[in-house]
């Protein structure tokens, strides 16, 4: 496993622990065994793909998040800490708000943790999972099913033309700028590109979700419409905060780190 270090893997004494883990469980390796060539070449296969970048996610294609564990692939964003900001969120301000069976939109759902992790916390909420990627919706079903929550997918883009209001719209859209793309971590370059260039300023999918949100959400009880956002997307953000109707606020929550991440719209 010398092999991870040897490329600057960070934590490559933990991921190599998650590896040796992931193909004993894989190959079903019992103590003792002595590996045939063929699991042989897998465990070495797994190795070099991590060594060259390969995300740990993508190869035991499992994440733990907010509470859950998740199936992932390739065809999905790897869902992050800082979205569990996110959910936190919105979770809070349907229970302070008290309000009853939330009609909710996930847009990008992807891999469907947030939709997923919301419907197990709000029990009675209605959630509407929208992602322009079949391959994504395929991956977000999986999760439900693991999960035991019933949420209604959409294939489409944006609101998909779902004809109702909603309580919560919620999003963890492309937000990086498509200039900056290339210079992400290698781990990042693996995933899809859909969901994370959001245009020349990064504000090509937030300002059509805060465009067409506040004329989803309901207006005469409490409602919010709740985003991931970068840092760098402040600037051009502002120009369209600034345009809100009176009648809603605005606030942006901090990362771990202390980056400006999780941007609220409420009534």
């Amino acid at each position: 496993m010398t092999h991870l270090q040897n490329h600057d893997i960070d934590d490559h004494d933990i991921e190599a622990s998650i590896l040796l883990n992931y193909f004993i469980s894989e190959k079903k390796i019992i103590k003792d065994t002595k590996l045939s060539v063929s699991n042989q070449s897998f465990l070495l296969e797994i190795i070099k793909k991590r060594a060259l970048g390969f995300p740990i996610q993508y190869i035991t294609e499992e994440v733990n998040f907010y509470k859950s564990k998740f199936y992932v692939n390739e065809n999905v964003l790897i869902p992050r800490p800082e979205t569990e900001i996110l959910i936190e969120k919105c979770i809070e301000f349907i229970r302070q708000n008290e309000i009853k069976n939330p009609n909710i939109i996930d847009i990008g759902t992807g891999s469907g943790s947030i939709a997923i992790s919301i419907a197990k916390e709000i029990s009675d909420s209605r959630i509407y999972a929208v992602d322009i990627s079949k391959d994504a919706i395929d991956v977000a079903k999986i999760n439900a099913n693991n999960n035991d929550v019933i949420i209604n997918f959409v294939q489409g883009n944006l609101f998909a033309n779902i004809d109702c209001k909603f309580d919560i719209v919620i999003s963890n859209p492309p937000y990086i700028r498509t200039e900056n793309i290339k210079n992400l971590q290698k781990e990042v370059l693996y995933e899809p590109v859909l969901a994370l260039d959001g245009g020349i300023d990064g504000m090509s999918i937030i300002s059509k979700i805060i465009n067409k949100g506040i004329n989803k959400i309901s207006k005469h009880t409490p409602s919010g419409i709740f985003i991931e956002i970068d840092p760098q997307v402040l600037s051009p953000l502002e120009k369209i905060l600034s345009a809100l109707p009176s009648s809603l606020k605005y606030n942006i929550t901090n990362d771990y780190s202390g980056y400006s991440r999780i941007l609220s719209i409420t009534t």
